[in-house]
């Protein structure tokens, strides 16, 4: 099941952490980069973020989540994060796909995922983004931008 959470809620905070610095920590060790700003995010800083979350629940665990940011035509999705423990099991693209639901009226969905995070890129391509761009955040280290339009 997938719902709305409210991560200003210092319970519900800790349990993304929970869940977002192990998931973080493996992005870490495939991009070999251990500096990820959310691998370090404390919960006073999570909660006092902008971003609207979205929980995947088994049963009555958290297991998974996805923040975005919103304007008029875009979805930044700035974090898609599932407990190492529910890994392959879809939940990731069960909340991305909920996304694309709950937001059919925007026409851009963007994200950024380390490029060496191959199970990450082959999710988004798999749902239809297109890698546009890369950056580097620090030697040898890189960022993919990946996009998605509507037709």
């Amino acid at each position: 099941m997938i719902r709305q959470i409210d991560h200003t809620n210092r319970l519900i905070a800790e349990n993304i952490l929970a869940i977002q610095k192990p998931a973080y920590l493996v992005e870490a060790k495939l991009i070999n980069f251990f500096e990820i700003p959310p691998l370090h995010e404390t919960i006073d800083q999570l909660v006092q973020c902008k971003e609207i979350f979205y929980g995947y629940f088994v049963e009555d665990l958290l297991a998974g989540c996805v923040s975005i940011t919103k304007d008029n035509q875009c979805i930044d999705i700035c974090r898609l994060v599932v407990h190492p423990d529910y890994f392959r099991r879809g939940i990731g693209k069960a909340l991305l796909t909920f996304i694309f639901d709950t937001y059919q009226n925007i026409n851009e969905f963007s994200v950024m995922t380390g490029s060496k995070n191959e199970p990450a890129k082959k999710l988004y391509l798999s749902l239809g983004f297109s890698e546009t761009s890369t950056i580097e955040i620090a030697p040898m280290v890189h960022l993919s931008q990946l996009v998605k339009r509507k037709k």
